[in-house]
């Protein structure tokens, strides 16, 4: 009994440290809890962060993926019409080339001249046949080249 009341004095005397220990170690717990929690959170707004970077940089990409290929595209679109366009001008200037009044006018001139002659230029020149050959035609009554061309032919 004895050792027993020589135990409780002793507590009795460390229990003011005791308790200051056990709440300074309830402290030191609850800090770390904080600090922790404070990391965690920072961690996660950085990760958070780096995701809306990537998402942002992955936007940019895309959207310049897309300009660059619409560009292509355009381009490509582009040069499809010109050669469109190219293609109608040679097979219209083919057709006034087989066009046998047209034919006679070109006559005078040699093969590979007829062959070097730009659009431009074949077509002023069958204008201007037209215009001759209607100024011709006037005086005998004829108002319409193409009422005289279906007469010859």
């Amino acid at each position: 009994m004895e050792q027993l009341s020589h135990q409780i004095s002793l507590q009795k005397y460390h229990a003011a440290d005791d308790h200051k220990e056990i709440l300074e170690r309830k402290k030191r717990i609850e800090a770390y809890k904080e600090t922790t929690e404070k990391i965690r959170q920072e961690q996660e707004e950085n990760a958070k962060e780096e995701e809306r970077r990537q998402a942002e940089l992955q936007r940019l990409a895309e959207q310049t993926r897309l300009e660059q290929e619409n560009t292509e595209r355009m381009e490509t679109m582009r040069r499809k019409e010109q050669e469109e366009i190219h293609r109608r001008m040679m097979q219209d200037r083919m057709e006034r080339m087989k066009d046998p009044k047209f034919r006679r006018f070109l006559a005078d001139l040699p093969e590979e001249e007829i062959q070097n002659l730009d659009n431009e230029t074949l077509l002023q020149k069958q204008v201007s046949f037209t215009l001759t050959l209607c100024s011709c035609l006037w005086p005998f009554g004829f108002t319409d080249v193409f009422e005289f061309c279906g007469r010859i032919e």
